[in-house]
């Protein structure tokens, strides 16, 4: 079953390695074999490459407009928006957010921006032979360079706890799954938990990249549950819940109206800005009968569930 919730197209996800880049880089940048030269060399920020934008969204047929006040790019083409916030490690594509491990900086007097950030934005491919890095058109792509894999943080020996508060349980799933990994995807976590009378314990998972959320929903019914399965465990071992819901949102803030959201989703910021929030996916873990069951959520509806699927713990 598909969720409802509109997906930008992201096409490729490369990690760029500090050894790929050297000295002369900027005179071994081409896109779509023409070479493009830079007033400064690309620089690696833990990590990763970043590049002036200008010369390449220039290349790329992009137009480019420079808001001094924000400190903000806003790049179009054919219809499709890209904000990047100097300082900000979320850039929008028409409206949805894309998560950068490194945000768009000044170096000396020039914007830069992360280079993978480039390819991910305009479905270009992206890739490193030598000193040469080289852009080109997403219908030639060719091979690629795998993502890097993050390693999520190490994790305690479960041990049972007898009594905690809400806020304890938030702390540690905070502190030890903010980043959860399955089948090569890296997922950014962020937890609020509320438990009531009934017995139920629920937990609210909120997802900030609009493309970690797309894998989520998009691969297969089950996957949503071998993702969280580790979580649910642990509130089941550690904390003794035996029922537990889980909650998954897409929850992000917005530098102008996302209007391919449902209004009731959309929160006015007040500055500006909008904040958004659409509940996608639901799960419910019942360890007394060892079953969890998977739920789409209506994103226009949020009382409106579908059962996706139901398997044994």
């Amino acid at each position: 079953m598909k969720m409802k919730i509109a997906i930008a197209t992201a096409a490729i996800l490369l990690a760029i390695s500090s050894s790929a880049v050297s000295a002369d880089a900027r005179k071994n940048v081409t896109v779509n074999g023409q070479a493009v030269l830079f007033d400064q060399n690309p620089v690696v920020k833990n990590g990763v490459t970043l590049v002036q934008f200008k010369p390449i969204f220039k290349e790329l047929g992009i137009s480019v407009q420079w808001n001094q006040q924000k400190k903000q790019i806003t790049g179009t083409k054919n219809g499709k928006r890209i904000v990047l916030t100097v300082g900000s490690k979320t850039a929008y594509v028409n409206g949805n957010p894309i998560k950068l491990d490194v945000p768009a900086q000044v170096v000396n007097g020039s914007v830069f921006v992360p280079l993978r950030f480039i390819s991910e934005s305009t479905g270009s491919y992206l890739g490193i032979k030598g000193n040469l890095i080289e852009i080109r058109n997403f219908s030639d792509q060719g091979n690629t360079t795998q993502p890097q894999p993050v390693k999520p943080p190490v994790k305690p020996p479960v041990t049972q706890v007898s009594s905690a508060t809400d806020d304890e349980i938030t702390n540690y799933l905070n502190s030890y799954f903010s980043t959860v990994s399955y089948s090569k995807q890296i997922y950014d976590l962020r937890y609020l938990t509320v438990s009531n009378t009934t017995g139920l314990f629920n937990v609210g998972v909120y997802i900030e990249d609009l493309s970690q959320m797309k894998a989520l929903i998009s691969t297969g019914s089950e996957y949503p549950h071998k993702v969280m399965g580790e979580v649910a465990n642990v509130l089941h071992t550690k904390y003794n819940k035996n029922k537990i819901g889980i909650i998954m949102y897409l929850d992000f803030d917005a530098p102008f109206y996302p209007d391919a959201f449902h209004m009731s989703a959309i929160t006015d910021n007040g500055d500006g800005t909008y904040h958004v929030s659409v509940p996608a996916i639901s799960l419910m873990y019942d360890f007394n009968e060892k079953t969890v069951r998977v739920y789409a959520i209506n994103p226009d509806d949020k009382y409106n569930v579908s059962l996706l699927s139901e398997y044994k713990l």
